[in-house]
């Protein structure tokens, strides 16, 4: 009887020790011995979870919102929230992936966009080049342009171990250069590629422009195509190891100084193709890309800067908000709405709503 009384006694000094049973988060011990961990219910961790709370409440508001003001009405923002989030999603992706792998703000990445733009414009117009074939030569040209800044400009400052400020005030000072170049030789005049601004096209009953169309069209398969690429090959996966931890990745045996040239290459292509559709969407001017680079940085912001899938995400999300804030205020005021988002996020949250957490 002697060693059941032992077990017993075992038994109960580690119930006296576990944390009961009703203990959010506790640990009990089962009569096996095994460890019996209780987590919150699914319901509870989605609450937790400020991505989910985040679709969640746009869901919410767009019900509402339709409900109040009609649906007709709300079916038609939304198609052009969707055409000004392809726009900013594919803007901030380059921006963001920079920023996580090289820790570099560039604020020179929005004259990348208008480069684009100037080179859709003298491929489609001056040359008379098919709009297709134009957009398809801007990109791999705007994809040349930002590997020349990362060769000239950005590694020889690694080199030297400049900071972050430096290197900030470098792509500050970068992008009047070029914006004043493209000023100098293109003059400020707002250029149209050669294609028809007032064509129209009629789906279920909404009123579509030809530019925001294509530019859905166009950019959300461009999203989902970038997102399958960070994701599922290698070099995805090389660039997501580097911005998560560059030391550990070149211990793990990647190549990083290659997989930086390529990051250029797909920034620089993401932005060409912002430049195609921005052209398209808003017209062609020296300022275009400043333009855009403003609710760029809310949407990487609001994604979690270095984090490219929230910018896909989030970029559609300020997209949306921006078009369905036009119920309530003037037209003319509802780029504040990026803004007002932008600080918003960084009060809350920091570190952006749709960030993941990251595992140290």
């Amino acid at each position: 009887m002697q060693p059941d009384v032992k077990s017993r006694a075992g038994k109960a000094a580690v119930a006296e020790h576990s944390p009961g049973p009703e203990a959010p988060g506790a640990a009990a011990v089962s009569p096996r011995g095994q460890l019996d961990v209780h987590r919150p219910s699914w319901v509870a961790r989605l609450v937790r979870d400020p991505q989910y709370v985040t679709y969640l409440g746009v869901v919410l508001l767009a019900i509402v919102l339709a409900l109040v003001f009609g649906k007709e009405k709300m079916a038609q923002l939304t198609v052009f929230g969707l055409a000004e989030g392809a726009l900013f999603s594919l803007g901030a992706v380059g921006l963001t992936l920079v920023f996580g792998v090289l820790n570099l703000v560039n604020f020179a990445h929005g004259e990348l966009i208008t480069f684009a733009a100037y080179m859709t414009i003298i491929f489609n117009v001056a040359l008379g080049f098919p709009l297709v074939f134009a957009a398809l030569i801007s990109m791999a040209l705007t994809a040349v342009f930002a590997l020349t800044h990362e060769l000239a400009i950005w590694k020889p400052m690694r080199k030297v171990g400049a900071g972050m400020f430096q290197t900030m005030l470098m792509s500050i000072g970068l992008m009047f250069v070029v914006r004043y170049v493209i000023q100098m030789v293109s003059g400020t005049k707002i250029r149209q590629f050669n294609v028809d601004p007032a064509a129209t096209y009629s789906i279920l009953g909404l009123h579509v422009g030809e530019s925001q169309a294509w530019t859905i069209i166009i950019g959300l398969p461009a999203l989902v195509a970038i997102g399958l690429l960070l994701k599922f090959t290698s070099i995805g996966k090389q660039m997501r190891a580097i911005s998560d931890d560059r030391s550990l990745a070149e211990i793990a045996g990647i190549n990083t100084a290659a997989t930086i040239r390529y990051m250029w290459i797909l920034a620089g292509a993401a932005a060409g193709i912002t430049g195609v559709l921005g052209g398209w969407l808003l017209s062609t001017w020296p300022e275009l890309g400043f333009k855009l680079l403003l609710p760029i940085f809310a949407v990487v912001v609001l994604g979690g800067a270095g984090n490219a899938f929230g910018a896909l995400a989030g970029g559609l999300l300020l997209g949306l908000m921006i078009e369905w804030s036009t119920l309530i205020i003037p037209y003319s005021y509802k780029m504040v709405v990026g803004f007002v988002v932008l600080i918003i996020v960084m009060v809350i949250r920091p570190t952006g709503v749709l960030a993941t957490a990251k595992v140290k």
